[in-house]
């Protein structure tokens, strides 16, 4: 269908995904690292679309988040926390606590110092 006829249905701003073509990729990628353990993790700040996240999860892809939002729309499609990647700068104790709880894979820190000794006390249960 023309993607003129596809706005006067459904209206504009309209999002257009070719499901079959991601999954395509994904396969691909996971074929090119095969016999390699890895965890694949996709962006959700790239596209946090629930559809999207959860045919990546039925791949047996992961998370990476920035945020406590993006570590949400994560949960909300199903995602599990082994394998969510928490990147990014700045994260707040309740982000941290919030990931802890769901059991994510890890944390990429990159203030070492102080986010060490953050991330120490809150997994001892220490503030």
């Amino acid at each position: 269908m023309p993607a003129a006829e596809l706005a006067e249905l459904f209206g504009t701003p309209l999002y257009v995904y070719d499901i079959r073509r991601v999954e395509d990729r994904v396969r691909a990628f996971q074929s090119a690292f095969q016999g390699i353990d890895k965890l694949i993790a996709y962006s959700v700040k790239a596209n946090g679309n629930l559809s999207i996240l959860r045919r990546l999860d039925g791949l047996g892809c992961g998370a990476d988040i920035t945020s406590q939002g993006e570590l949400f729309r994560a949960q909300q499609a199903g995602i599990p926390g082994r394998r969510i990647v928490f990147a990014g700068v700045g994260k707040t104790e309740a982000e941290i606590e919030a990931a802890l709880e769901y059991g994510i894979y890890s944390f990429n820190v990159a203030t070492l110092i102080r986010k060490r000794e953050t991330l120490e006390d809150l997994v001892r249960g220490e503030e």
